[in-house]
């Protein structure tokens, strides 16, 4: 990890390619800090873990699943889970289910790269979340 706390690290790819997120095959997993605004010097609010494959031949389209774990403010300890692709054209994910105040999530998200840097990626994501608990689940208090 480095000082920022966040990650990500090739774990294969095809034999005699280089790895690289334009490269069909590679695939990759992801540890990354989540903050409330685009500044280092936001409030942190959790972390974006899971892992990517690119799954296009001519390496535009990357398959991932993903986890934003949120680990302060009202939602510490949920989750919510993300499927989908990334590409030039696509920029939004299926939100396909969550854990604790999460729980029956559907939606979706959209992310746009704000800045990048070297390896840093600067991204900015937007959640659209419905919840659609059953009247008498016993788990979610939502007052």
């Amino acid at each position: 990890m480095t000082e920022l706390e966040s990650s990500y690290l090739t774990l294969g790819s095809l034999p005699n390619v280089t790895r690289a997120f334009n490269q069909f095959g590679t695939v990759f997993v992801a540890d990354n800090i989540l903050t409330r605004s685009a500044s280092f010097k936001s409030a942190l609010v959790g972390r974006f873990q899971g892992i990517g494959a690119v799954a296009s031949l001519d390496g535009t389209i990357i398959e991932t699943l993903a986890s934003i774990r949120f680990t302060s403010g009202e939602y510490s300890g949920s989750t919510v889970e993300l499927k989908g692709i990334g590409s030039q054209d696509v920029n939004e994910m299926a939100i396909v289910g969550g854990t604790k105040q999460f729980r029956y999530a559907t939606g979706y998200t959209t992310f746009e790269t704000v800045r990048a840097v070297g390896d840093f990626i600067t991204a900015k994501w937007d959640l659209y979340i419905r919840l659609d608990i059953p009247d008498d689940y016993p788990g979610i208090n939502l007052h």
